[in-house]
């Protein structure tokens, strides 16, 4: 994983500045159509934390976990360095200082159901 995004990651650590999310489709992120990709998701947990998940679109087989796919983290570890809302559920050495592993991200999709809406603002009428 990480030879693929080297030099994105480089950039993406540059830019980001804010302990938030950021995510890219995929093709996006360069990787091609039959590379099982759904998106990338790239962020830091902590100032001098970053984390890069790429994740697949295929789901594991377990009633506890509804994503998988790799993650690498500065400091090599996965569980305390991700996305709010997500739980790593398992992890693998994947080789390169990568995992790979399986996610339960409910809570942040039910967070983000759950977060108030912004109001509309009126817009003044030609009429």
């Amino acid at each position: 994983m990480e030879g693929h995004l080297h030099a994105r990651i480089a950039k993406w650590k540059e830019a980001v500045h804010v302990l938030q999310v950021h995510r890219l489709p995929g093709s996006d992120a360069g990787f091609r159509a039959d590379e099982n990709t759904k998106e990338v998701d790239y962020g830091y947990c902590q100032t001098n934390r970053f984390y890069v998940f790429v994740l697949e679109n295929s789901r594991p087989g377990d009633w506890l976990t509804d994503t998988e796919g790799y993650v690498h983290v500065d400091d090599g570890y996965p569980l305390t360095c991700h996305p709010d809302g997500w739980t790593i559920r398992t992890y693998d050495a994947a080789g390169g200082g990568g995992y790979f592993v399986t996610i339960d991200t409910s809570q942040a999709t039910f967070a983000a159901a759950n977060s108030p809406s912004p109001t509309p603002t009126p817009t003044s009428s030609a009429f």
